[in-house]
């Protein structure tokens, strides 16, 4: 394997200044991701967040004259209603975004590449993967997505990784995919889980931490590659990588989401999703939520692997709750069919 690699204080100085100082969700955009989080969203109130903003105003009035849609001035609800509020929703979180990483202010209105939906890929790909299979909160699944969003124009543009470091940011993703399936089944099961919408964010974005590895160590990437190669189960692969890099990819995992305000809730989630065990008493709902959540990624891996069964009930920290009957025995059997 190798001499240890040990992650030192300047590598977390690293994340917090070449990194996080680059996640910062601009306030237009966040206030717009929580509208939508709401039942109901009305053009007047996307319009006057905007207009707090002069740049997003004059942006949306000469795209809708660029369409051809509008002679005159107009106002901002009618700009609303005519491009449409998802369109509108999309070309703020897109423009924001490339503002946030890049501090790239430049007139988009000119630019006819430019399209939203080419920089919005994860998060449009999640919230139609959230709707598509009819899963809670399909704009929850936008918000997820954007991280991914926000961390592949990083890579790319600021920081010039390879296309293969890129191509292993979409391959995390489609596992977080894969386990947001899973968590439907492991959640829903459980009738006393109350916490199904944080284990859909945390199961789609619980890889992201191995990204941001890549991002830090030049190292973590190949070793990565090489040793999941090896067949390693999630419990092994976690020591093995604890043990060269002094830290686990989760760490990192839940300082991207304390980062984004719209996923610090399922921070602490990602962070003890390993050793859920450690919060038993001191917090029952993080541990329902981290124990759920465990055993999702258990099966995902053990999917993986190639696995036809799997028994939680011999792990420590699924002693004494719903996990260890035979009910999940079955469904945990049906996932791995």
């Amino acid at each position: 394997m190798g001499m240890p690699i040990r992650v030192s204080e300047s590598k977390f100085n690293l994340y917090r200044d070449e990194i996080a100082a680059r996640l910062t969700v601009l306030p237009t955009t966040l206030k717009m991701i929580r509208e939508f989080e709401r039942t109901e969203v009305r053009a007047q109130d996307l319009a006057e967040m905007i207009g707090e903003n002069p740049y997003l105003s004059r942006l949306l009035i000469e795209t809708l004259r660029r369409l051809g849609l509008e002679d005159e001035t107009p106002s901002l609800t009618t700009v609303v209603s005519l491009l449409g509020m998802f369109p509108v929703r999309n070309l703020v979180c897109a423009t924001q975004m490339r503002i946030s990483v890049s501090g790239e202010r430049t007139e988009l209105v000119s630019e006819h590449s430019f399209r939203p939906s080419e920089t919005l890929t994860y998060a449009l790909r999640a919230e139609a993967y959230f709707e598509e299979h009819r899963i809670l909160s399909p704009e929850g699944g936008f918000s997820a997505g954007l991280v991914f969003d926000f961390l592949c124009l990083m890579g790319r543009d600021q920081l010039k990784v390879s296309g293969e470091i890129l191509k292993f940011l979409d391959t995390l993703f489609e596992r977080g995919l894969q386990a947001v399936g899973i968590a439907q089944v492991v959640g829903r099961a459980n009738s006393s889980f109350q916490d199904q919408a944080n284990l859909n964010l945390a199961s789609l974005c619980h890889g992201i931490g191995r990204f941001v590895f890549a991002l830090l160590d030049e190292h973590y990437f190949k070793w990565y590659t090489l040793t999941a190669a090896q067949g390693f189960d999630r419990q092994s692969l976690i020591l093995l990588e604890r043990s060269r890099f002094g830290v686990s990819h989760e760490t990192f995992a839940a300082m991207v989401a304390g980062d984004f305000e719209f996923l610090a809730r399922i921070e602490k989630m990602l962070l003890f999703s390993h050793e859920s065990y450690l919060t038993r008493d001191r917090d029952p709902k993080l541990f329902s939520s981290a124990l759920v959540l465990n055993a999702t990624l258990e099966i995902l891996e053990a999917k993986s692997l190639g696995k036809k069964e799997i028994s939680l009930a011999s792990v420590p920290e699924y002693e004494g709750t719903a996990l260890e009957n035979e009910k999940f025995t079955k469904i945990f059997g049906s996932l791995l069919a």
